[in-house]
């Protein structure tokens, strides 16, 4: 099984900032938030092995999970560019209108969603095979964990959808599942697309994660 868990809060993702590739530690919630999923992954069975991306806030959710992390660099977070560090509210409507509406669209300095499609898909198609004999947790960022993605895998063996929580049958006898860093106290939720027209590039997808799915206390991806 191929389990993908999003990192905890950081201050950035509490003050409602783009964080991209700003390598910020976690908070004291993203913390409690690291433990929590690592525990809710582990009860439902054995974690056989940790890959993250390269940046803290995603290592340092990793290690709640008690094992060896591996690293790969291609789970990294989208490159937001410029825009990396400014709230959401203060990124011009016609950025975010690009981001939506152009898969290729590079902010000035940043990343396309269709450079991240090249890269993601490549990583979770080497872990196909591995996945599919052991459980292998990555810990990495809210546009790497796109339900696109795990369409993309389960689209291998005809099973479609994006729902969270729970397992996706692909490439045989691989599954994926999705978990979301939040504190025990906050019920995850599925996101409103509608709600968050213009906090995510990605939002043509529903997103999930701290962010989105503790939204009572106002957390942004």
């Amino acid at each position: 099984m191929l389990i993908l868990v999003r990192h905890g809060r950081t201050a950035a993702n509490k003050a409602g900032q783009l964080q991209g590739r700003l390598d910020q530690d976690l908070d004291e919630v993203g913390e409690q938030q690291a433990v929590a999923v690592a525990a809710m992954v582990m009860g439902i069975g054995r974690v056989d092995a940790v890959i993250s991306s390269p940046l803290q806030r995603a290592q340092q959710t990793a290690k709640a999970f008690g094992l060896p992390v591996e690293t790969d660099e291609r789970f990294i977070e989208l490159s937001y560019g410029v825009y990396e560090g400014v709230k959401h509210a203060d990124v011009p409507s016609e950025v975010w209108n690009n981001w939506r509406k152009d898969f290729g669209y590079v902010p000035e300095g940043g990343e396309s969603l269709a450079a991240l499609d090249v890269r993601v898909r490549a990583a979770c198609n080497d872990l196909i095979e591995r996945a599919s004999t052991s459980n292998v947790v990555v810990v990495s960022h809210v546009s790497p964990m796109m339900p696109r993605w795990r369409g993309h895998l389960a689209s291998t063996s005809g099973s479609r959808g994006t729902a969270t929580s729970t397992t996706r049958r692909c490439a045989g006898s691989t599954s994926v599942m999705a978990a979301r860093s939040c504190t025990p106290s906050t019920r995850p939720q599925r996101s409103n697309r509608a709600r968050h027209r213009v906090t995510s590039p990605n939002d043509r997808w529903p997103a999930y994660g701290n962010g989105r799915v503790c939204e009572r206390r106002g957390q942004a991806s």
